[in-house]
């Protein structure tokens, strides 16, 4: 843990007390592919493999703790987390507010990050996923980031021309926007589509500024699970949101067993969360 403050610690320091403005996109986008159908590449056939012998040692395992508590309460801690400003007064987030709560109080956990009593906000990101075991890596001083998965199902994403509007999200991530936090959006269409999943995450509120980070496919063997991995050397996902757990990581499209994952559950709520589509057509 470092003794001071870094820049971007600093940087964020100004957001949440400003609460106000937006961060601007950083992944280009080029011409590719969506993800591979029947063909399997070397390296997801050595994917499989390894979740596959995992899954015969993975008898015990250990269980991730919960760390979303802030470390302190007070005048170090802005507002907007001390009194849990997330969404407006009367609002109901439904099935996204675990998520949104979660990843404030992570936003509060990196901003508390002064000190070496201060308690490291955790990635949602596996160090070993073939090891089962749960175990996740610290944030350090990677640009916090919520990672949203576009896909329903094992489908892909048609961006609507219609799409629903969303406010109560909306209004949550632009708070978490305002924390410091950027936004990053997955799916597997091809990075050619970028304008049309660009323009449907505007229409819906989701993306008014048009800055938010796009993670799609740039060419035939392209992975998610690659793209979640880039994503990762550069920041630090503090939360993955998806509507199955293989948006979580790809390890759960090998298991022959469900419950040779069970050491992964309590990750569920805690870096980790299930939501519906959040994207639908009028």
């Amino acid at each position: 843990m470092l003794p001071h403050r870094s820049p971007l610690i600093a940087g964020l320091l100004v957001a949440a007390f400003a609460l106000n403005g937006c961060v601007a996109g950083f992944i280009p986008v080029v011409a590719g592919g969506a993800l591979a159908g029947a063909d399997i590449s070397r390296e997801r056939r050595e994917a499989r493999d390894l979740a596959a012998n995992a899954e015969l040692e993975a008898s015990q395992g250990e269980v991730v703790t919960n760390q979303t508590g802030l470390a302190t309460t007070g005048s170090q801690v802005p507002a907007s987390i001390r009194e849990g400003a997330l969404i407006a007064p009367g609002s109901n987030a439904g099935e996204f507010t675990d998520l949104l709560t979660y990843s404030r109080e992570q936003a509060g956990q990196i901003l508390l990050q002064t000190g070496e009593n201060a308690p490291p906000a955790s990635t949602a990101v596996l160090s070993n996923p073939a090891a089962l075991d749960g175990k996740r890596d610290e944030c350090g001083e990677r640009t916090p980031t919520v990672l949203i998965d576009l896909d329903p199902g094992d489908g892909l994403f048609t961006p609507p021309s219609a799409p629903t509007a969303q406010p109560i999200l909306a209004e949550g991530l632009a708070n978490l926007r305002a924390l410091g936090l950027e936004i990053t959006w997955l799916s597997a269409n091809s990075a050619a589509d970028a304008g049309k999943v660009r323009r449907a995450l505007h229409a819906s509120g989701l993306d008014p500024e048009k800055s938010d980070n796009l993670l799609l496919m740039r060419y035939q063997a392209d992975r998610k699970q690659t793209r979640r991995g880039e994503l990762s050397e550069t920041h630090c996902i503090v939360a993955i949101a998806g509507d199955t757990r293989s948006d979580f990581d790809e390890l759960y499209d090998y298991l022959l067993k469900p419950e040779a994952a069970f050491a992964l559950e309590p990750i569920i709520g805690n870096g980790w969360f299930l939501i519906p589509p959040v994207l639908g057509q009028n």
